[in-house]
């Protein structure tokens, strides 16, 4: 099972806003969804979280109007068992539609 999920197709979202102010792209929320199995048109909703740290990082985050980034985006991916360590907290839902051709699923053992 932990192999297939390996293996299986996913996309990783970054959702960023331009701050006019400082003249700045921040980033704003990371979400992780898996595409689907079977070929054809998909809706898929993928929710996003936030990273945020202790005290220190708040008072950056406030006076910095900045947020806090994961300097590694393997955690997202492959390092499973560290993403349940991060402290996050909700920030939104981000629909995807898309559009599933399936090829070498057959290789790679994926059975739909």
């Amino acid at each position: 099972m932990v192999q297939y999920l390996l293996y299986r197709p996913k996309v990783i979202l970054k959702v960023w806003r331009f701050n006019d102010s400082s003249s700045t792209n921040d980033l704003l929320a990371y979400g992780v969804t898996f595409l689907p199995k079977t070929a054809g048109f998909h809706q898929i909703s993928c929710d996003m979280w936030t990273p945020y740290g202790d005290w220190k990082f708040g008072a950056l985050s406030f006076y910095m109007d900045s947020t806090p980034r994961l300097n590694n985006l393997n955690i997202l991916s492959k390092d499973l068992d560290k993403r349940k360590k991060i402290f996050s907290q909700p920030a939104g839902k981000v629909l995807l539609e898309v559009e599933v051709l399936r090829k070498n699923f057959n290789v790679l053992n994926i059975s739909s």
